[in-house]
């Protein structure tokens, strides 16, 4: 019922601020599928069926994507159908999110790893106006904020969020390091900043001579994202991104909804075997699209017939009903298309009782005596604030030297204020010291107090 829109900036107020992401942002959040026919093997592989998923989020109303660029390859590497990408959008499924068919088709207007790891892409033939989030370039320095990543780990269609602090800023040619886990499927996922605005794109895991890292991740500032892209970046300027996280943005969205009205009459009697013209009146209650209300309409447009246009909004601007009135003989449907402007708002028609959250835990045996050590160790997660745990979901972990030698247990306290975690761990002898170590992420369900 939308046209496809081209955005148009007439006025500046306050984007949404999105405090809670997985609860505001999630509309905006995208399971990226990259797939296609090889022309070769890739190296250490023996097929040609390429097949990478990650995240991506919408920038721009009219379906601009941003993601991690090192999930798009070269289309000289694919035969003649090139590289396909498809996007799934997330859908409320048992009180959380989970990415939903059908897909939707994307272009890639830009890939690159270098300077900087970052893609843009289009999606193709968008039916309605799509929420997007906030680009800035700044974040909280003070103390060690928890920022959060939003996406698709390991390609699976549940939503899920993870946090951490930062552990360096960005220099002058390298990435922000963040104390996050940054999973395959998580490439591409926005990382918010405090105030819930995008300031880094997630492209994955820190390495050092191949080996992970203290479980953390890196990111592009998305300052850096922004020149890499260069002039097909322009379109974000003012729409999306401002480097002032504290400047207000919000475009106000020019579009069209379109629908169709029965105009009916009532029945009449027969003047010399001929119904006479009766007034017929039709009605229809469009809703807008989600993430925005209206802010004003134009006059409705029916094709040029002779139909007299009507128009209400809802205090909420979440809906609209159109009507049309005119003189003729019998009922008909007549095409209605009403200009109209939007702005975005955040969408709390769906509450969100249920995340699917990600718990990184690290732990080290230093302890070294005459012969090996081995010590059990009880330990915990504590909720995060506000929320308590629900249930354990998947329990992903690596380990050295035999441990932990009795398997990581992880069940839920009966209060939910925390996840119990039970494992033992082995160290050597202090003429050996090897130690044992057992590095974990943890995905549970949490719910709101």
């Amino acid at each position: 019922m939308y046209n496809k829109l081209i955005p148009a900036i007439l006025a500046l107020t306050m984007l949404p601020v999105y405090a809670d992401p997985y609860s505001d942002s999630w509309p905006s959040i995208v399971l990226l599928h990259v797939h296609g026919i090889l022309k070769e093997p890739l190296p250490g592989t023996d097929t040609v069926d390429f097949n990478e998923r990650g995240t991506g989020f919408l920038v721009s109303p009219n379906g601009l994507v941003l993601t991690a660029g090192h999930i798009i390859p070269n289309k000289e590497m694919f035969d003649e159908d090139g590289v396909q990408v498809e996007g799934y959008f997330p859908e409320r499924d048992d009180d959380a999110l989970a990415a939903v068919d059908p897909p939707v088709r994307l272009q890639v207007i830009k890939a690159t790893q270098s300077p900087y790891d970052v893609a843009l892409l289009q999606i193709a033939d968008l039916p309605a106006v799509k929420p997007f989030l906030r680009l800035c370039d700044g974040y909280k320095k003070e103390g060690r904020p928890e920022f959060l990543v939003l996406g698709y780990p390991g390609g699976d269609r549940q939503l899920t969020v993870i946090g951490g602090p930062l552990s360096s800023g960005a220099g002058a040619s390298s990435n922000l390091i963040v104390q996050i886990p940054i999973n395959p499927g998580n490439s591409g996922a926005p990382l918010f900043n405090e105030l819930g605005m995008v300031f880094g794109i997630a492209i994955g895991e820190r390495t050092v001579a191949g080996q992970r890292m203290q479980l953390s991740g890196l990111a592009v500032p998305m300052a850096k994202a922004i020149t890499t892209l260069g002039d097909e970046a322009r379109q974000l300027m003012g729409l999306s991104y401002d480097p002032d996280c504290q400047k207000p943005l919000n475009p106000k969205i020019s579009t069209a909804l379109n629908d169709k009205i029965l105009i009916e009459r009532p029945s009449g009697g027969v003047i010399l075997g001929t119904a006479p013209p009766t007034v017929g009146r039709g009605y229809v209650k469009s809703k807008v699209p989600d993430g925005y209300r209206v802010i004003h309409t134009g006059d409705v447009d029916f094709g040029g017939q002779q139909v007299n246009g009507s128009v209400q909004v809802s205090n909420s601007g979440r809906f609209i009903t159109i009507g049309g009135e005119d003189i003729g003989i019998g009922s008909r449907t007549v095409n209605a298309r009403l200009p109209v402007v939007l702005e975005q708002v955040v969408n709390k028609e769906i509450t969100i009782l249920s995340q699917n959250r990600i718990f990184p835990f690290s732990r080290t045996l230093d302890d070294h005596g005459f012969i090996v050590t081995t010590k059990e160790f009880n330990d915990k997660i504590s909720a995060p604030e506000g929320f308590r745990f629900e249930k354990v979901t998947k329990v992903e972990y690596q380990s050295l030297n035999h441990s932990p030698s009795n398997g990581l247990k992880v069940s839920v306290a009966a209060d939910g204020a925390a996840l119990m975690l039970n494992y033992t761990l082995q160290s050597g002898p202090v003429f050996d010291q090897w130690r044992g170590w057992v590095d974990a992420l943890i995905t549970a369900s949490v719910v709101r107090k």
